[in-house]
């Protein structure tokens, strides 16, 4: 809440997401360039984004629960020095402290970053059930071991290892 109005622009363009998140920034930049203009800031998590915000004269805002400088050192170490020392860039929240270290390990300054951590609203979880209770609502066994999994589902996450694992374990649900 507060005294600013939240825009999303959402991509119009229709392909698979590894190539939505390179032409998406450039449609912004080009056909969306005027209607950007009216923003104060940029906030998100797509690196291209930021950049084009930056180009445009927006300050951004970066947000990712990546270590992105860890796992793509050589080709993303130089973007995010860019980045991180472009007058208008705002900083960067990360998800946790093992994000942020790979930040601060290529000279990204502590007080570019804040770690605000995932979290929740506990009233979304009222009223509170009981184990038994909530499985049966669910359609679940009441007594049989289980492994749940809540996330993104592809082969990029190890799908096909829990898929193994639920096949050689007959004796548990796998939700």
């Amino acid at each position: 809440s507060g005294t600013f109005k939240v825009e999303y622009i959402h991509s119009i363009f229709p392909g698979p997401r590894i190539l939505q998140k390179a032409v998406h920034p450039v449609l912004c930049m080009t056909l969306l360039h005027k209607k950007l203009k009216r923003f104060d800031v940029v906030y998100s998590r797509n690196i291209a984004a930021i950049i084009s915000a930056l180009a445009a004269g927006i300050p951004a805002m970066y947000d990712t629960y990546r270590p992105w400088p860890e796992q793509y050192h050589h080709v993303l170490t130089p973007l995010f020095k860019v980045m991180f020392s472009h007058p208008r860039f705002l900083g960067a929240a990360l998800h946790s402290e093992y994000a942020r270290d790979a930040y601060l390990k290529i000279g990204v300054q502590p007080e570019q970053t804040i770690v605000a951590h995932n979290g929740f609203n506990p009233l979304n979880f009222e009223p509170r059930l009981s184990k038994k209770d909530a499985r049966s609502r669910l359609g679940l066994s009441l007594d049989r071991p289980m492994a749940l999994y809540s996330g993104r589902m592809d082969p990029e996450k190890g799908i096909d290892s829990l898929l193994d694992l639920a096949e050689g374990s007959p004796e548990c649900d796998f939700v």
